[in-house]
């Protein structure tokens, strides 16, 4: 008889504990919103607003857009929880040639296994090709209206996704109609490696709650208007582009520059 891989059982209970999470009463969401075909079939093509948010593990900086704005430490930005997606993105020559990712409302993401080989791929040194993990999920500044969506695929990063998803799970029955709201912050940590010198991870806490549709109704729009979950945004940054992602904590061998709104998950298609 073949051994079991142990890595293989445990990757396959972390994803059943985290899609628990918000899986379990998915079919009674549904049924309690009408299914809208407009925002559904948007989905399916990729539409969605927002301009891509990064972390740079080496600075601890958050930035977004084209220009690489800086987000202060302290932002309070509310989290679209519907749109929280998992998978895997494959990096060659550095730059992106797939993604495969899945709303962790709609169930668990393919196996590693069961990705397409576009090798061959390079690793040696700093140079890793191939598929890696991959997480991403959706804010709003509730300052601005401004839209983010955040990808990250650093081990550290995803842990902190990982917590905010627990979080979430353990309160969102107690908050009917409301989004969480995460304030950006920091940890620093120290790697096995000193001489790469000291880095840096997000932390994404729940601090308060915010009404659904009131924070629609402070910008202007509609809770439903909108198509949600895509990759892509009107500003023209959802190509495939390395300059799109994460800054990750380990790539660097120099010193850095100096709940859900409703008693279950909501439906699909909907959006902030």
């Amino acid at each position: 008889m073949p051994r079991s891989d142990n890595h293989s059982d445990i990757h396959l209970l972390k994803d059943r504990n985290m899609n628990a999470l918000v899986r379990q009463n998915t079919a009674t969401a549904i049924a309690s919103n009408a299914y809208d075909p407009f925002a559904a079939a948007g989905d399916d093509m990729g539409g969605t607003h927002g301009v891509y948010m990064k972390f740079n593990g080496n600075s601890g900086e958050f930035t977004y857009g084209q220009d690489q704005d800086e987000l202060p430490e302290g932002t309070e930005l509310a989290v679209d929880m519907n749109s929280f997606r998992r998978g895997w993105i494959c990096w060659k020559a550095e730059n992106v040639v797939d993604e495969q990712m899945t709303r962790v409302i709609d169930g668990p993401p393919k196996q590693k296994s069961e990705l397409p080989d576009h090798g061959p791929y390079i690793i040696e040194g700093d140079k890793k090709e191939g598929w890696v993990e991959q997480a991403a999920v959706n804010f709003r500044s509730i300052s601005d209206g401004k839209e983010f969506i955040f990808k990250v695929s650093s081990i550290s990063a995803l842990r902190a996704l990982g917590t905010l998803l627990k979080d979430y799970g353990k309160d969102y029955k107690n908050h009917p109609g409301e989004l969480p709201i995460v304030p950006l912050g920091t940890s620093s940590f120290m790697p096995k490696n000193k001489q790469w010198g000291k880095k840096y991870s997000p932390k994404l806490l729940i601090k308060a709650w915010v009404n659904e549709e009131e924070l629609a109704g402070r910008f202007g729009d509609n809770a439903s208007a909108y198509a949600q979950g895509g990759e892509a945004d009107e500003g023209g940054e959802g190509e495939a582009d390395a300059s799109n992602y994460e800054q990750v904590e380990t790539v660097k061998t120099t010193p850095p520059q100096t709940k859900a709104p409703t008693t279950a998950p909501r439906a699909p298609n909907r959006r902030f």
